[in-house]
């Protein structure tokens, strides 16, 4: 008798709401029978919880696992997504050897339009989950490319997370190329089964992303983002995990979730990863941290382009800016595509900054000054002061220890891998067969006859 052992790390979500799931299975009219575990936030943790109707409605975001994949190896990554409040569905199909990554696109709109519509039946569990507006996608290697073709048959898709996604159709980087959606690719340098190569081959066809993003991360192999215990990559797994997971969240939060503000934490913390990091975002996101006199800025942009940051005085219209007695402060160019920058802050009440780059510019954030501490008196404390500034221009309420507030009326070489035939693998089977086993195969092998790890 052969004795399989599959070893998990069980990753805590880190946002603040408890996440449920359930595995659910359904026939569609034009895809036959479509199965997935589905993940949303939750009275309680745990299978089949009810789910927490007071905390929503939420984003939807799809999930595709990877070559061999099942969604429950995806459980971490899933739970830390819904843990933010969103609801994640996961498509448990195309398991096998033979992966189809065209009927693995079509599987996942079908389990994304069921997860919809249940939302929208009254007495299913998931009734009042998911709310009306764009849906995310995340995929993992055969899923990461498969996202390519998500994003051309399913128009609501605006915001997508690749994992180390492995090479696609030719067709597949010309879809790409057309999307003027969101999307952030993350690469391992010690990924033995998609190499970085892959992922710069992605990240070279973001010809008109409103946002994109690509992030290479030294000692990362190429099962950092499941939940297998996998030992490829010099960074052990779990902090492999914990950085695929905040840049992820991070991402999903700061693009479908609207709040760019997000973009100074996801920056602070590609910061702490040794790397690189490319941006080939044509619509640009702009973030501002205040820090005493100065103030940290980042723009996402393209390439070399010039940047500028403007200072005025407060919200307005001065030529095509939005600001009034608009001031350039500094002007420079970009490090592939990205720049973030140090300036001093000649203090005013009112003070906003606006970023242009290759003539676009990005939205207008109003800089709130941080309120000093308080002097511990030994007395109550007012419970009557919430501790919040208003813009009495505006009415935007500002917490003071963020330092910044955004004004919502503001504007806003190819490398072609061995192994492979002109550097694309066929769409039926998922896997250069001529390159021979990829790294963590086994493993991978393992962990799909292993079982659930949840019951």
């Amino acid at each position: 008798m052969l004795l399989l052992v599959s070893s998990f790390t069980a990753f805590a979500a880190n946002g603040p709401l408890a996440v449920g799931f359930r595995d659910v299975t359904f026939v569609d009219g034009s895809r036959g029978q479509v199965r997935g575990r589905v993940y949303y936030p939750a009275t309680v943790a745990g299978e089949r919880a009810p789910a927490d109707t007071s905390q929503g409605p939420h984003p939807l975001v799809a999930m595709m696992h990877g070559w061999l994949g099942q969604p429950f190896m995806y459980d971490g990554i899933s739970e830390e997504i819904a843990s933010w409040g969103y609801v994640v569905a996961s498509t448990g199909t195309e398991i096998g050897p033979f992966l189809n990554m065209d009927v693995f696109a079509r599987d996942t709109v079908a389990l994304l339009h069921y997860v919809d519509d249940a939302s929208g039946t009254a007495g299913d569990p998931l009734q009042g989950t998911v709310a009306a507006g764009d849906w995310g996608a995340l995929g993992h290697s055969m899923g990461g490319a498969t996202l390519a073709e998500l994003i051309d048959i399913e128009p609501r898709v605006r915001t997508t997370v690749a994992f180390m996604p492995y090479q696609g159709d030719a067709d597949y980087y010309d879809q790409l190329a057309a999307w003027d959606g969101a999307a952030l690719i993350l690469s391992g340098s010690d990924d033995g089964t998609a190499p970085p190569a892959m992922q710069d081959r992605w990240f070279d066809s973001l010809d008109h992303a409103s946002r994109g993003l690509l992030v290479r991360m030294d000692g990362f192999g190429h099962q950092a983002v499941t939940d297998l215990a996998d030992d490829e990559g010099s960074v052990p797994k779990a902090d492999q995990f914990d950085a695929v997971a905040a840049l992820s969240s991070l991402f999903v939060r700061a693009e479908l979730g609207g709040d760019e503000d997000l973009y100074g934490e996801l920056f602070a913390r590609i910061a702490t990863l040794p790397g690189d990091r490319r941006s080939s975002s044509h619509v640009p996101a702009t973030w501002a941290t205040l820090d005493g006199g100065t103030v940290q800025v980042g723009v996402l942009g393209v390439g070399a382009d010039a940047t500028q940051v403007w200072m005025g005085t407060g919200l307005g219209a001065t030529d095509d800016l939005g600001l009034d007695a608009a001031v350039l402060q500094d002007e420079g160019p970009m490090v592939d595509g990205i720049a973030v920058r140090s300036l001093p802050v000649p203090w005013s009440d009112g003070l906003a900054l606006q970023a242009r780059t290759g003539g676009a510019l990005g939205r207008v954030i109003t800089l709130v000054e941080p309120v000093p501490p308080i002097e511990d008196t030994g007395l109550p404390a007012d419970t009557g002061d919430t501790g919040l500034d208003t813009d009495p221009g505006t009415g935007t309420t500002t917490d003071p220890t963020s330092g910044t507030t955004t004004d919502p009326t503001g504007t806003t070489g190819t490398t072609t891998p061995s192994g492979t035939t002109d550097g694309e693998p066929p769409k039926q089977g998922g896997c250069d067969s001529t390159g021979g086993a990829p790294a963590g195969l086994g493993a991978l092998l393992l962990l799909a006859l292993a079982g659930r790890r949840r019951r």
